[in-house]
């Protein structure tokens, strides 16, 4: 029974790491608040959410395919892209980098790929940035939930 409580709680940090919203951001806490291994629970969060980028991607092309035939679905891509075009332009992959790497609600993986496809980046070179600013912001959050647990401990 133990184990599969423990195949449960992995499934979970899984689940949670390729969630859009929780991500990292949810899936280390989550992790570690059930007891598990938290070098374990940063390495496997991490790994999986940096692999979203790949299903999401292809998604984005697939179903912009799809709805490319539709004159409203073009006007809304290209219009997402020229709108903030100038800021890709001026900042590019490191702007990408950083805006994944802040733990914050809507800047995780998800929303870098569509960023990434949205300004039509290298595949290789958003994936990668993507991928470390997704182990940027889980280090940070490992290191927010070990001062978490201190705080409590200390009361």
């Amino acid at each position: 029974m133990v184990m599969f409580e423990n195949v449960v709680q992995w499934f979970t940090v899984v689940l949670l790491a390729l969630m859009p919203i929780s991500e990292v951001r949810g899936a280390i806490p989550a992790g570690v608040a059930m007891g598990l291994s938290p070098l374990s629970v940063f390495v496997v969060a991490v790994f999986f959410n940096a692999l979203a980028f790949v299903p999401v991607y292809y998604g984005l092309e697939y179903f912009y395919g799809w709805f490319s035939r539709y004159e409203w679905a073009r006007n809304l891509v290209e219009r997402a892209g020229a709108k903030e075009n100038g800021k890709i332009a001026k900042y590019g992959i490191l702007g990408l980098l950083f805006f994944v790497a802040i733990p914050l609600p809507v800047t995780g993986a998800w929303t870098g790929t569509l960023i990434a496809w949205l300004f039509k980046l290298d595949f290789k070179r958003a994936w990668a940035t993507v991928a470390l600013g997704v182990l940027i912001s889980g280090c940070i959050v490992l290191a927010l939930t070990y001062l978490g647990i201190e705080m409590i401990s200390i009361l």
